[in-house]
This record gives C-alpha cells, sequence and structure tokens, in this order.
C-alpha cells in the first residue's frame, strides 16, 4: 500500500508542471517559534522552458530595524526533465552587496562572486539553490522516497539527502491541505534541519518549510495565500 502511495505521488507531480500556471505568488507568515518575524512573499514565473523566482521579506515589529532582516533572493534558470535548472542565484541582505552564485553547465562549473572576489568550484550533475529548491516538486518528483542532491547558499555547495515521510494534513490559515512531507536527513543531533510539506491541492508547491538550527531555535514559514495568474 505504501508503495502504490508513493507511484501515486510521483505520477501526479509530474503532471503537475505542466498545468501550472505561468505566474505563481505565495503569502508566508514567518516565524521563530511563537514570535512572528513577519511576513514573506515568493514569486515563481515560468514558460515552460525557463523559471525565475523572486523572494522578499517584510519584517515587522523591532525586527524591521536590523537591516540585515530585509532579505531578498532570486532564482533564475531553465526547466529540464530533472526539474529546475538554475543558472545565477542571488542573495541580499539589507544594503549589502549580494552573494551571487553563476551556474555554468556547459563547463560543469559554479562560480561565487562575493564583494568583488570570484571564486569556483566543480558543479555535479544535480545541483540547486537554496531558493528554487522547494520549487522544485512541483516539476519533478524524485523517484522513491530519498533524493540526494547538492544546494548552495551562494557561498558554497554541499550535499543533501532528503526524505519523504509520508502524506500528512495540514491546519494553516488556508484550512486543511493535503500535503506530502520531505525532511532532510541529519547525520547527528547538531546538524541544522529542514523540512518542507508540498500541497497536493496547489501543484505541489510548498505550503510550510521549518528550519531548525544547531541550538534547536526553529524557523518557520507558514503559507497564507496563493494566488495564479
Amino acid at each position: 500500500m505504501r508503495h502504490a502511495i508513493v507511484l501515486l505521488s510521483c505520477l501526479c507531480l509530474n503532471a503537475a508542471a505542466d498545468e501550472l500556471p505561468q505566474r505563481v505568488t505565495i503569502v508566508f507568515d514567518v516565524n521563530m517559534g511563537s514570535f512572528s518575524l513577519g511576513t514573506g512573499t515568493e514569486v515563481l514565473e515560468t514558460n515552460g522552458s525557463s523559471y525565475s523566482i523572486v523572494s522578499q521579506t517584510h519584517p515587522n515589529g523591532f525586527v524591521a530595524l536590523i537591516p540585515k532582516a530585509n532579505i531578498r533572493r532570486e532564482s533564475r534558470g531553465t526547466i529540464n526533465s530533472q526539474g529546475l535548472r538554475p543558472q545565477q542565484f542571488l542573495d541580499r541582505r539589507g544594503k549589502d552587496k549580494p552573494l551571487v552564485a553563476k551556474f555554468d553547465w556547459s563547463k560543469k562549473l559554479i562560480t561565487y562572486e562575493r564583494e568583488g572576489d570570484e571564486q569556483s568550484e566543480a558543479l555535479p550533475n544535480i545541483a540547486y539553490d537554496r531558493l528554487c529548491i522547494a520549487y522544485n516538486f512541483a516539476f519533478y518528483q524524485p523517484q522513491g522516497k530519498d533524493f540526494q542532491f547538492s544546494m548552495t547558499d551562494g557561498k558554497r555547495l554541499k550535499e543533501y539527502r532528503y526524505l519523504m515521510i509520508g502524506r500528512e494534513i495540514l491546519n494553516t490559515p488556508m484550512g486543511k491541505i493535503q500535503t506530502i512531507h520531505w525532511t532532510k536527513q541529519r547525520d547527528k543531533d547538531t546538524d541544522r534541519g529542514a523540512d518542507i510539506w508540498l500541497a497536493s491541492e496547489h501543484y505541489f508547491l510548498p505550503v510550510r518549510i521549518v528550519f531548525t538550527d544547531k541550538d534547536g531555535s526553529r524557523y518557520e514559514q507558514v503559507a497564507t495565500q496563493i494566488s495564479y495568474q
């Protein structure tokens, strides 16, 4: 029965990208534990062969007084049989110069640009950035319950392994939503954790993301609104 559920999920997810509207806007509440940090807006645009994602935080209260709490991330690239294939990732905190990662798939190199300096390293066949990975599941479903890949935060590449936990019903500001839950494999308790819930009724887009820091602090973003154009 469990294998049947996984197979059904794969079939639904592979079909989802064909039906995905060209523009999707998701508004999130962003919290640290029970404390509200503000909201975030993420916009995905695609024409079937290329994509762009722009993420912008909107801090509130005293958090808004912290310049680096204002975060803008951008991911742009193409779409192939393995989902999203980033070409450039940008991460800007406040008025600081952005971190930029450029993916050269023909040369199999990723180049990081930071404050005028450039560094490059080998680019593996399957690699994403920290923004596009959450949306990749709407375009490509890994076979089985184990997904291994490389991902960059704009500074370096690291290897990750995500495991499918299964189907869960979430209570969200939009009501109850049927989701598929994936979790990052942690080799030890002090590793940073990550969990993502993909909405079955919304093209398997992310509706909840939880990051767990080394000290146990939990940062959560939960979708409050999804709109399509």
